[in-house]
Parts: C-alpha cells; sequence; structure tokens
C-alpha cells in the first residue's frame, strides 16, 4: 500500500502506450480549473495529430477531437 501513496504506481499492459495505473482517487474538492502548455521536443515534419485526454474525479475519462499541426 505505501507504493499507492503519491503519484501511484503505474505497470505495463502490453503494447504501446497501455498501461495500468493504480493509486487513491482524486480529491472531489480539487480544482476547477486547469491550463497547461506542451512543446513536442521531436517534431516530425508534415501534419500531425495531438489529442487530450481528461481523467476526472469519477474516473470517467474523455478525450477531444484531435488538433491538427503542420511542420514545414
Amino acid at each position: 500500500m505505501g507504493d499507492l501513496a503519491g503519484e501511484g504506481l503505474t505497470l505495463p499492459a502490453g503494447g504501446v502506450n497501455r498501461v495500468v495505473r493504480i493509486g487513491a482517487p482524486p480529491s472531489p474538492d480539487g480544482p476547477q480549473e486547469f491550463e497547461q502548455s506542451y512543446v513536442d521536443i521531436a517534431p516530425l515534419a508534415g501534419t500531425a495529430p495531438y489529442w487530450i485526454r481528461v481523467v476526472q474525479v469519477d474516473q470517467s475519462m474523455a478525450w477531444s477531437s484531435p488538433v491538427y499541426v503542420t511542420r514545414g
């Protein structure tokens, strides 16, 4: 149980980007707003899609539609 404190535990689940995350649920009285910026440190030339995934307090998930970025 001590491994679950803080960030929790992330285990590989086979396949690309497939993991199992185990930990305490987020606090229901946590922040209502969030702001983030992202810089792709290894961008590919051409057009690439990016998505945003949100995990809610009740562990429901939502994904944005892709945002396409074109680089020369």
